[in-house]
């Protein structure tokens, strides 16, 4: 799942020779690019050009072993420094690799780590043989932090046969190299945080906290909130600390109302899945008259990723007009790509159909019987005070209501695939709206939920309508998104079957809550062992 530079730190792995290994995944892409939109890389020429084993720029913190897979990795190393990315691939992939996924998807990846990076740091070894090494590697760009681990073997022993990049925090002997940094909390603080896992949480969120991290987290089991605290300042330069009540962009993670709303009208009998988009839109051009609602919810109806900036100041016609007259990707329904023009075009048919705003259908049909008061893009009314503001490093965004909204809130490029605005508590009340009985029947949540296309080649991630659904550790059932900028950015994960609900948000673009997650869900799921 899915906005400048952008990030999408999905977790990337080639089909794998290690039976402990999962083959190459597309897990919910990061949405974190350009205001919100997916880094888009374009057609590259493959350069028949020989990588040799160089003499990194970036000083490594640990050696690097001379075997077979320590060479690889520093011929991944340097790659992601120089971004000689066609070279490599074609010189050091092996063809298993190349077989299974199609070149131009390792280009963008690899393209993208490099954009984003710039290079890496190994601090650790995790493990090594002479054809398999597991490395912790820091990005030098940001604060984001990467474990990679590269496979060969004595047949082809410089061809790389498997590769995994994912998202990981550093190792604990790391904090005690940095500088802290010390926030001063208010009296009236409102944080929840209870029993052994919620204070095992909180002591990793405020040791992160004081080397830089600010957002906020929510971490819920049935009906009881184990932890619900804001960590660092939402506002830097009036010292404003993270809270409860904090208002952030959630991104991408606005498609999932989208979804919902759609199954909503669904049941009303308002519209059908199998619609052909022509019953809701006029002049529709033959190359898309077949297109239909499902193909719209699940990415497979051939759309770009976007055909305009977020804060763009274009109306919903207009922006029909423009989805209309672009170019296809694919033919509608024969594969994935996530597209955040489709949603946009639901939130339209949403308008079209009820007569209402976007907005006004969402907060009357969802958030409100939800209890979600303070979501939205305009109606909620909040103090500006209480609204984010993002950063990327020691540079200032600014809040994103200020960024060229109208009075109905952001442009169509934007608006019904992103951009709401809401807090952890309201994301938290999503999530039980979900897991309960009330807000959805039984009929709407498999309509809603259904895993119905893979994110890609051999991918074990599925989109339903406007979720990702997946496996954790290939048993524990999870319903995930996230969604961003490059300042702001947000992960949520539910799991049904465990009845937890985790939301986590930053607004430091170098030190991304996406690169909290796994750490805060092992530490959940080891606790209930």
């Amino acid at each position: 799942m899915a906005n400048g530079i952008g990030i999408q730190t999905a977790i990337y792995k080639s089909p794998s020779p290690f039976n402990s290994l999962r083959p190459w995944e597309f897990v919910h892409p990061t949405k974190i690019i350009n205001n919100e939109r997916e880094i888009k890389m374009g057609s590259l020429k493959n350069l028949m050009f020989i990588v040799l084993l160089t003499t990194l720029a970036t000083p490594q913190i640990v050696k690097i072993p001379d075997t077979n897979a320590g060479r690889l990795l520093r011929s991944f190393l340097d790659v992601v420094e120089t971004g000689n990315v066609e070279d490599f691939i074609n010189n050091k992939f092996g063809e298993r690799i190349l077989k299974t996924i199609p070149v131009e998807k390792h280009i963008r990846f690899l393209k993208m780590i490099h954009k984003m990076h710039g290079g890496f740091v190994v601090y650790k070894i995790i493990e090594s043989e002479e054809n398999k090494i597991e490395v912790v590697c820091k990005s030098n760009k940001n604060r984001g932090w990467r474990r990679v681990l590269i496979g060969t073997n004595d047949d082809s022993p410089n061809k790389i046969l498997f590769i995994d990049i994912t998202q990981t925090t550093p190792p604990e002997e790391y904090f005690s190299t940095l500088p802290k940094i010390k926030i001063e909390r208010p009296k009236n603080d409102d944080s929840i945080i209870k029993g052994k896992l919620g204070k095992k949480i909180d002591s990793y969120m405020r040791k992160i906290e004081s080397i830089g991290f600010s957002g906020a987290l929510i971490v819920a089991k049935n009906d009881t909130i184990i932890l619900a605290r804001g960590y660092g300042y939402a506002d830097r330069e009036n010292k404003k600390i993270f809270s409860r009540k904090t208002v952030f962009t959630i991104g991408s993670i606005t498609k999932q109302f989208t979804g919902a709303a759609i199954v909503k009208l669904h049941s009303m009998g308002k519209i059908s899945f199998n619609d052909p988009i022509t019953k809701y839109f006029k002049n529709v051009p033959d190359d898309k008259k077949k297109i239909t609602i499902h193909e719209l919810l699940t990415h497979t109806a051939g759309f770009s990723e976007a055909i305009g900036d977020d804060y763009e100041k274009i109306s919903r016609d207009d922006f029909i007009k423009r989805a209309m007259s672009s170019k296809l990707k694919y033919e509608p329904g024969k594969q994935y790509s996530y597209s955040n023009v489709g949603y946009s075009l639901l939130g339209a048919i949403i308008e079209i159909v009820t007569g209402e705003s976007y907005e006004s259908f969402l907060r009357e049909n969802l958030f409100l019987p939800a209890g979600m008061k303070n979501t939205g893009y305009v109606i909620p009314d909040w103090n500006e005070d209480d609204i984010v503001i993002g950063y990327m490093g020691s540079r200032k965004w600014g809040r994103p209501t200020n960024l060229l909204w109208g009075k109905d809130g952001p442009g169509w490029n934007l608006k019904c695939n992103g951009g709401i605005l809401s807090t952890i508590d309201d994301m938290c009340k999503w999530g039980r709206a979900i897991l309960g009985p009330h807000l959805f029947t039984e009929e709407e949540k498999k309509n809603y939920l259904t895993p119905y296309v893979p994110e890609g080649p051999g991918a074990k991630s599925y989109y339903s309508y406007g979720w990702v659904r997946m496996k954790l550790d290939s048993k524990i059932d999870v319903i995930t998104h996230n969604g961003g900028n490059p300042y702001i950015q947000n992960d949520m994960y539910i799991f049904p079957d465990k009845k937890v609900i985790m939301f986590i948000t930053s607004n430091n673009g170098e030190f991304s809550a996406l690169d909290q997650s796994e750490k805060i869900l092992k530490m959940i799921f080891k606790q209930q062992k």
